[in-house]
Protein backbone atom coordinates (compact mmCIF):
# COMPACT_ATOMS: atom_id res chain seq x y z
CA UNK A 1 0.00 0.00 0.00
CA UNK A 2 2.72 2.48 0.99
CA UNK A 3 4.64 1.67 -2.19
CA UNK A 4 1.60 2.53 -4.33
CA UNK A 5 1.16 5.86 -2.53
CA UNK A 6 4.84 6.64 -3.01
CA UNK A 7 4.68 5.86 -6.75
CA UNK A 8 1.69 8.17 -7.21
CA UNK A 9 2.99 10.92 -4.95
CA UNK A 10 6.73 11.05 -5.62
CA UNK A 11 7.40 9.16 -8.85
CA UNK A 12 5.04 10.82 -11.37
CA UNK A 13 3.10 7.58 -11.93
CA UNK A 14 -0.47 8.06 -13.16
CA UNK A 15 -2.02 4.65 -12.47
CA UNK A 16 -1.36 1.64 -10.28
CA UNK A 17 -2.53 -1.85 -11.25
CA UNK A 18 -2.67 -4.54 -8.59
CA UNK A 19 -2.22 -8.01 -10.06
CA UNK A 20 -1.69 -10.00 -6.88
CA UNK A 21 -4.46 -12.63 -6.63
CA UNK A 22 -3.41 -13.29 -3.02
CA UNK A 23 -4.01 -9.71 -1.87
CA UNK A 24 -5.43 -9.81 1.67
CA UNK A 25 -8.96 -8.50 2.26
CA UNK A 26 -7.50 -6.07 4.79
CA UNK A 27 -5.19 -4.59 2.16
CA UNK A 28 -8.03 -4.43 -0.37
CA UNK A 29 -10.05 -2.40 2.14
CA UNK A 30 -7.08 -0.08 2.65
CA UNK A 31 -6.73 0.54 -1.09
CA UNK A 32 -10.46 1.19 -1.42
CA UNK A 33 -10.48 3.54 1.56
CA UNK A 34 -7.49 5.55 0.35
CA UNK A 35 -8.25 5.79 -3.36
CA UNK A 36 -12.04 6.05 -3.24
CA UNK A 37 -12.57 7.95 0.03
CA UNK A 38 -9.19 9.72 0.48
CA UNK A 39 -8.96 8.14 3.92
CA UNK A 40 -6.04 6.16 5.38
CA UNK A 41 -7.25 2.96 7.03
CA UNK A 42 -4.94 1.90 9.88
CA UNK A 43 -5.24 -1.30 11.89
CA UNK A 44 -4.13 -1.37 15.53
CA UNK A 45 -3.87 -3.85 18.37
CA UNK A 46 -5.23 -2.60 21.71
CA UNK A 47 -2.92 -2.60 24.71
CA UNK A 48 -4.18 -5.27 27.11
CA UNK A 49 -3.82 -3.06 30.17
CA UNK A 50 -5.72 -0.08 28.75
CA UNK A 51 -9.44 0.49 29.09
CA UNK A 52 -9.26 3.48 26.72
CA UNK A 53 -8.43 1.69 23.45
CA UNK A 54 -12.07 1.85 22.21
CA UNK A 55 -11.89 5.64 22.64
CA UNK A 56 -9.32 5.98 19.83
CA UNK A 57 -11.12 3.78 17.29
CA UNK A 58 -12.91 5.53 14.47
CA UNK A 59 -12.49 8.41 12.07
CA UNK A 60 -9.86 11.12 12.62
CA UNK A 61 -8.09 13.82 10.67
CA UNK A 62 -4.43 14.72 11.09
CA UNK A 63 -4.27 18.36 12.10
CA UNK A 64 -3.42 20.74 9.26
CA UNK A 65 -0.43 22.00 11.24
CA UNK A 66 1.20 18.54 11.13
CA UNK A 67 3.80 17.76 13.78
CA UNK A 68 7.20 16.16 13.24
CA UNK A 69 6.97 13.36 15.82
CA UNK A 70 3.26 12.52 16.03
CA UNK A 71 0.06 12.45 14.03
CA UNK A 72 -2.38 14.58 16.06
CA UNK A 73 -6.07 13.92 15.75
CA UNK A 74 -7.96 17.14 15.08
CA UNK A 75 -11.20 15.32 15.98
CA UNK A 76 -10.07 14.21 19.44
CA UNK A 77 -11.12 17.44 21.13
CA UNK A 78 -14.71 16.82 20.10
CA UNK A 79 -14.97 13.33 21.63
CA UNK A 80 -16.68 13.37 25.00
CA UNK A 81 -14.70 11.43 27.58
CA UNK A 82 -15.44 12.40 31.18
CA UNK A 83 -12.13 11.60 32.83
CA UNK A 84 -9.05 9.74 31.69
CA UNK A 85 -7.28 8.13 34.62
CA UNK A 86 -3.49 7.71 34.25
CA UNK A 87 -2.43 4.15 33.47
CA UNK A 88 1.00 2.59 33.98
CA UNK A 89 3.33 4.57 31.69
CA UNK A 90 4.53 2.56 28.68
CA UNK A 91 7.20 3.23 26.08
CA UNK A 92 5.89 5.29 23.19
CA UNK A 93 7.34 3.50 20.19
CA UNK A 94 6.72 4.31 16.55
CA UNK A 95 3.08 3.43 15.90
CA UNK A 96 1.94 3.79 19.51
CA UNK A 97 -1.52 5.32 19.78
CA UNK A 98 -1.81 7.53 22.83
CA UNK A 99 -4.43 9.53 24.69
CA UNK A 100 -3.50 12.31 27.09
CA UNK A 101 -4.76 11.69 30.62
CA UNK A 102 -5.96 14.02 33.41
CA UNK A 103 -2.39 15.02 34.30
CA UNK A 104 -2.35 16.97 31.00
CA UNK A 105 -5.11 19.29 32.19
CA UNK A 106 -7.03 20.93 29.36
CA UNK A 107 -5.32 18.67 26.81
CA UNK A 108 -6.87 15.55 28.35
CA UNK A 109 -8.35 13.41 25.59
CA UNK A 110 -5.89 14.41 22.87
CA UNK A 111 -5.17 11.41 20.63
CA UNK A 112 -1.86 10.94 18.84
CA UNK A 113 0.05 8.32 16.85
CA UNK A 114 3.83 8.32 17.37
CA UNK A 115 5.91 8.70 14.21
CA UNK A 116 9.11 8.02 16.12
CA UNK A 117 10.14 6.60 19.48
CA UNK A 118 9.37 9.03 22.30
CA UNK A 119 10.11 8.87 26.03
CA UNK A 120 7.62 7.49 28.53
CA UNK A 121 5.38 10.22 29.96
CA UNK A 122 3.09 9.84 32.99
CA UNK A 123 0.65 12.31 31.35
CA UNK A 124 0.16 10.05 28.33
CA UNK A 125 -1.59 6.65 28.20
CA UNK A 126 -0.48 4.24 25.47
CA UNK A 127 -3.73 2.52 24.46
CA UNK A 128 -2.95 0.70 21.20
CA UNK A 129 -0.23 -0.05 18.65
CA UNK A 130 -0.44 0.21 14.86
CA UNK A 131 0.14 -3.28 13.43
CA UNK A 132 3.69 -3.73 12.05
CA UNK A 133 2.59 -4.06 8.41
CA UNK A 134 0.86 -0.65 8.57
CA UNK A 135 3.76 1.32 10.07
CA UNK A 136 4.99 2.33 6.59
CA UNK A 137 1.65 4.08 5.97
CA UNK A 138 2.22 6.59 8.78
CA UNK A 139 4.73 8.49 6.63
CA UNK A 140 1.94 9.31 4.18
CA UNK A 141 -0.49 10.72 6.73
CA UNK A 142 0.22 14.39 6.00
CA UNK A 143 -1.51 17.48 7.39
CA UNK A 144 -5.26 17.35 6.81
CA UNK A 145 -5.24 13.65 5.88
CA UNK A 146 -8.27 11.71 7.10
CA UNK A 147 -7.54 8.40 8.77
CA UNK A 148 -9.50 5.69 10.49
CA UNK A 149 -8.22 3.52 13.32
CA UNK A 150 -9.68 0.03 13.36
CA UNK A 151 -8.90 -2.13 16.37
CA UNK A 152 -8.06 -5.77 15.73
CA UNK A 153 -8.90 -8.55 18.14
CA UNK A 154 -6.06 -9.74 20.35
Amino acid sequence: MAAAIELLTDCLVDDIYIGDPGLKKKTQKQFESYFEKDKMLLFAEPEQQSVYAPSVAGLHQNRWDAARDVIRSANARFKKIDEIIPESPLSRNKGSITIDNQYYGRYMGEIQICLSDLPTDKKVNVVAQIVPEDLSLLKWCKGGQSFEITLTKQ
